[in-house]
Parts: structure tokens; C-alpha cells; sequence
């Protein structure tokens, strides 16, 4: 299994558990606080209130756990810092170029 293929199934895995986890936060916060859809015969705006409750719950579960895995290490940080720092400074081709510019004006 190529490195594209593991980084796929680890991504699809934890958008799974998010959006499975958070979907049972959201049912059980909608039981706890009365909007019970499974128990309830009728089809009222309790139990639409529950079924949204679950949809955000599994929604938000799903970007936490895609947060979570994009999160960036302090080495990584680092190393893009330095990347970034590295890029900003000018090459000592164009400094020497600079300098010779300058020496001409004089």
C-alpha cells in the first residue's frame, strides 16, 4: 500500500469516528435536554429539534476530528519557519549585485 493510499484510509477513518462520535454527543445532549426522536411517536418540532441536534453534533464531530488531524506539530512549525525565513533572505548573488549597483552610484 502506497503512501497515498494509507494517508486516504487514515483520513476516511477519522472522519468516521468524528462524525460517528459527534452524532452520539449530539443524540445524547438532545435526550438530555428532552428532545428525545427515538422514543417519540409523533413527528413534532421536540423531535425535529433532536434529529437537527444529531446533525450538528455529527458535523462538528467530523470537523473536530479534521482539525485534529491536521494539527501541526512544533516541528513542523519550526521547519516552516525556517522555510519561510530561508525564502525571505536574498541569494548572495543578488546581494553582491546590490553592492555593485551601490558602488556604481557613488
Amino acid at each position: 500500500m502506497d503512501a497515498q493510499m494509507k494517508n486516504a484510509l487514515g483520513e476516511g477513518l477519522v472522519d468516521a469516528l468524528g462524525f460517528v462520535g459527534g452524532a452520539l454527543a449530539g443524540g445524547l445532549l438532545a435526550r438530555w435536554i428532552g428532545f428525545d426522536f427515538l422514543t417519540n411517536t409523533t413527528w413534532d418540532a421536540k423531535a425535529m429539534g433532536g434529529i437537527a441536534l444529531v446533525g450538528l453534533g455529527a458535523g462538528l464531530g467530523k470537523a473536530a476530528a479534521r482539525k485534529l488531524l491536521r494539527r501541526e506539530t512544533p516541528a513542523d512549525a519550526a521547519e516552516r519557519a525556517e522555510r519561510h525565513d530561508a525564502a525571505a533572505r536574498p541569494s548572495k548573488k543578488a546581494l553582491k549585485n546590490e553592492r555593485r549597483d551601490e558602488r556604481k552610484q557613488r
